[in-house]
């Protein structure tokens, strides 16, 4: 079923580069799904009525680190210019630059680099705001509270944040390679 939609959900927005663009749209969802909801399975360090467990090592969510989110955010920007050249050819690609008027050349150059910087930061922000958050929770209440909280911040909170990444990648590259929308 997953692959059936993921499949439908290609085809839909990509046309005739669902082939190439599916794989990438589905591997991209899995791994910052799992990414994101991997501390869950992390051991949380305990201190009550004197005694003290201290984990031998805690599973933080790679995509708590820039580095990650940025690097995401590069490859997917990189696949909409990629999918734009094969889609309009160079002179199409440049001449989409200047449209509606030449005089938004800068602006529509700026566009790219604005993508790349709210889907880096977007993912990051939220995945890192999370992780605080549940450490002042830990914090405060370590028995129970982080229990139900961890059901929201790691698992939901994380799995929307993937499913808006891949959304709005697999959208920035539809408008790439939908050339009837002139």
């Amino acid at each position: 079923m997953a692959v059936d939609f993921l499949n439908n959900f290609a085809k839909d927005q990509f046309g005739s580069f669902a082939k190439y663009l599916g794989p990438y749209i589905g591997s991209l969802f899995l791994f910052l799904l799992v990414s994101n909801i991997i501390g869950l399975i992390s051991p949380v360090e305990f201190k009550m009525f004197g005694l003290e467990f201290i984990p031998p090592f805690a599973i933080r969510p790679p995509t708590k680190d820039i580095n990650v989110t940025a690097a995401f955010a590069v490859i997917s920007i990189t696949l909409v210019i990629v999918c734009g050249f094969a889609a309009r050819g160079v002179a199409g690609w440049f001449k989409r630059l200047l449209y509606p008027l030449p005089m938004m050349l800068p602006f529509n150059i700026m566009e790219y680099g604005t993508r790349l910087i709210s889907l880096a930061l977007r993912l990051f922000g939220n995945i890192l705001g999370a992780f605080v958050l549940m450490n002042l929770i830990e914090g405060l209440l370590p028995v129970a509270l982080p229990m139900i909280f961890s059901l929201y911040f790691d698992f939901f909170d994380g799995t929307i944040q993937a499913a808006i990444f891949v959304f709005l990648s697999s959208l920035y590259i539809s408008e790439a390679v939908n050339v009837n929308e002139e």
